[in-house]
């Protein structure tokens, strides 16, 4: 963001899913350019999730099996997307070396630890739907109550 916008500008993050956790992460390490940061579906501890759709996604050897087209059917089913074929229309149009690079570092994401140092407000947004994919509540309100007060 800096060499493409200048070193003085400042930003208001907003990520979902992936995106929430590169939002997190921009927050924590660059805290110089981050007004706020807003999002959810995401963890800033994936390791406490034990979340199957995340594996099943994230799998090298299984993505290269089933391709994204088919990735994507299967997690409709897995983590009960609304509207159904959401993942699906998504995930056809992706990249294979792009998801690829982006799913194997998911998993062993976690930077909680980096909450206390958090310098930007935050809001953190916890659609139900999100308890389908591992984001589960008691997970949520165990990292929000790391943020210093």
């Amino acid at each position: 963001l800096k060499l493409i916008h200048g070193e003085d500008k400042k930003y208001h993050l907003n990520g979902l899913s992936l995106g929430w956790g590169v939002s997190l992460s921009i927050a924590f390490h660059y805290p110089e350019i981050v007004s706020t940061v807003s999002g959810g579906g995401f963890l800033a501890d994936r390791t406490a999730s034990g979340d199957l759709a995340a594996w099943f996604g994230s799998f090298p050897q299984l993505i290269d099996l089933l391709g994204l087209e088919l990735l994507g059917k299967a997690a409709n089913f897995l983590i009960h997307c609304v509207p159904y074929d959401s993942a699906f229309n998504m995930l056809r149009y992706q990249n294979m070396n792009g998801y690829k690079h982006a799913s194997a570092s998911w998993l062993n994401y976690n930077e909680r630890h980096m909450y206390a140092e958090l310098k930007a407000p935050l809001l953190f947004l916890h659609p139900v739907r999100d308890d389908l994919a591992g984001v589960y509540m008691p997970l949520v309100e165990a990292e929000m109550n790391d943020i210093p007060g």
